[in-house]
């Protein structure tokens, strides 16, 4: 990083230029590219966020399912069985959710309470 700075002025310096650019942005940096989507996308507050390995599951479990980038049906069919944000899903038994919508939730969901592999 040291041609920004830190990771923090690096984001800084990314929105700035969107903005000269008249472009809206929100940016965020994490493990995964996929996480730092839902975080970017979902996460409410700032247009700049650096989530360190230790605050992942803190940061994504508030969010909606669709920061996990479901299909819409199955997003549909989480929210009918009272499904909405990651948090529930982590906190759910896997197999329910796997018999019920293949493995694509329990492979989203067990990426999402993981530091080491999340949503691609």
């Amino acid at each position: 990083m040291h041609l920004a700075g830190d990771e923090d002025a690096l984001l800084a310096d990314l929105v700035h230029q969107f903005k000269r650019a008249r472009f809206a942005a929100r940016v965020a940096i994490t493990k995964s590219p996929g996480a730092a989507h839902a975080v970017a996308r979902y996460g409410g507050g700032e247009d700049k966020a650096v989530v360190p390995e230790a605050g992942l599951k803190a940061a994504l479990e508030p969010l909606p399912v669709q920061a996990l980038r479901l299909p819409p049906a199955v997003i549909d069919g989480l929210r009918r069985l009272g499904f909405d944000h990651v948090g529930d899903l982590i906190a759910a038994p896997c197999a329910p959710l796997m018999k019920r919508f293949d493995s694509i939730v329990a492979l989203r969901r067990r990426s999402a309470s993981s530091s080491r592999a999340f949503i691609r």
